[in-house]
């Protein structure tokens, strides 16, 4: 039986984080650009009850996506690079 070791910890938990940070980032820009374009369309201000339509949810998945294929090898490799250098307990207690 294999047991669990600090890398395969942090893996885990940096898939964790990664998916949480990217649900963020999603609903970052999505919730103002809803906002506006239902102020546009019924000319009223939304409330707390208003609904999000569907497609602007795979609007900013897929803006998410662009985003990651356009410059996100960039990103990953200056964030791998720095973070090559650091301790590994320091990696996952942050």
């Amino acid at each position: 039986m294999r047991y669990f070791f600090p890398c395969d910890t942090q893996v885990i938990s940096a898939c964790c984080v990664s998916f949480a940070h990217g649900a963020n980032d999603v609903a970052n820009s999505i919730g103002p650009f809803s906002a506006i374009y239902t102020t546009y369309t019924t000319y009223t201000l939304p409330g707390s009850s208003t609904t999000t339509e569907k497609w602007i949810f795979v609007f900013g998945g897929i803006g998410i996506v662009v985003g990651l294929l356009t410059y996100g090898y960039n990103i990953i490799m200056e964030v791998g690079c720095v973070s090559r250098t650091c301790l590994r307990c320091l990696l996952f207690c942050r």
